[in-house]
C-alpha cells in the first residue's frame, strides 16, 4: 500500500475533532500544534484517549517567541478508533493552534528523520534544512509565523493541507509531500506572504511501507499492494 494523504483539519484552542477512518488501513495521525510564545511545552496529545508520541519541538525564543510541536500516532495506537474522534492537547491554553493529518500506507513505526527551524527572524521564510529521504517516503511538515498572513508556497513537492491563524494573530500551516526519489539533507522552504517577526517549523519523515511485510500476517500485507 503506497502512502496516500486523507485529510486535515484545525482548531484554536486544546481539542478538534478529526475522521480518522477505519481500522486496517495502516494509519498514521501526525498533530501539530503552534503558540506565539516560548517555553510552552505540552505535556500530552491524544486520539480518541489513547497517547501519541511526541517527535520534537521548535522553539523560536526570539523576543515574544514562535512554538511549534509535532506528535503522531499510528495503527497500532489507534487499534479500534475510528471515524470522527476528539485530539486533545495538555498543557496548552485557548491560544493554541492545532492540526491534525490522517495518512494511510504508513508503517507502524517512527520518523526515519527529522529537522526543526528554530531561528528564522524578520523574513519571509521558515527554512527547515538537513533533511534525508529514501525513495517514496513521505515528508510532513509544520510552520508558524507571528502575523496574520499566510504562508502562499512551499519547496516542491510539499503541498499544504491545512493553514489557519489563531488569537494570537499568528499563522500555521501543515502539509506533507512524497519524495519519489530519495534526498539527501535536502532542505525545505515554507515562504510568507510578508517578512514576519519570527517562525518556527519542523519537517519529519515517515517510510514508504514497501518492503517486508508485517509480522505476523504477511497476507494483509501482500493483499494490501
Amino acid at each position: 500500500m503506497a502512502i496516500t494523504y486523507q485529510r486535515a483539519d484545525g482548531a484554536v484552542g486544546t481539542s478538534m475533532t478529526l475522521d480518522i477512518g477505519a481500522a486496517s488501513n495502516d494509519r498514521l495521525v501526525v498533530v501539530v500544534t503552534g503558540n506565539e510564545g516560548t517555553g510552552n511545552a505540552l505535556s500530552a496529545v491524544t486520539v480518541d484517549g489513547k497517547s501519541c508520541t511526541l517527535v520534537t519541538r521548535a522553539d523560536n525564543d526570539d523576543s515574544a517567541g514562535n512554538e511549534t510541536e509535532m506528535w503522531y500516532i499510528t495503527e497500532s495506537g489507534l487499534g479500534s478508533s475510528a471515524g470522527s474522534v476528539t485530539i486533545s492537547i495538555t498543557g496548552g491554553d485557548a491560544g493554541f493552534a492545532v492540526h491534525a493529518m490522517l495518512f494511510y500506507g504508513v508503517p507502524d513505526a517512527a520518523p526515519t528523520d527529522y529537522e526543526v527551524d528554530d531561528s528564522s527572524v524578520s523574513v519571509a521564510t521558515s527554512t527547515i534544512t538537513n533533511v534525508t529521504t529514501t525513495d517514496d517516503d513521505i515528508v510532513i511538515y509544520v510552520a508558524s509565523h507571528g502575523l496574520s498572513q499566510p504562508w502562499i508556497s512551499r519547496t516542491s513537492p510539499l503541498n499544504m493541507a491545512h493553514n489557519s491563524d489563531d488569537p494570537s494573530s499568528a499563522r500555521m500551516e501543515c502539509g506533507y509531500g512524497i519524495e519519489t526519489t530519495g534526498q539527501t539533507n535536502k532542505t525545505y522552504v515554507i515562504t510568507s506572504s510578508v517578512s514576519h517577526n519570527r517562525a518556527s517549523g519542523i519537517a519529519a519523515v515517515w517510510a514508504d511501507s514497501g518492503g517486508s511485510p508485517p509480522s505476523g500476517n504477511p497476507w494483509y500485507y501482500y493483499a494490501q499492494q
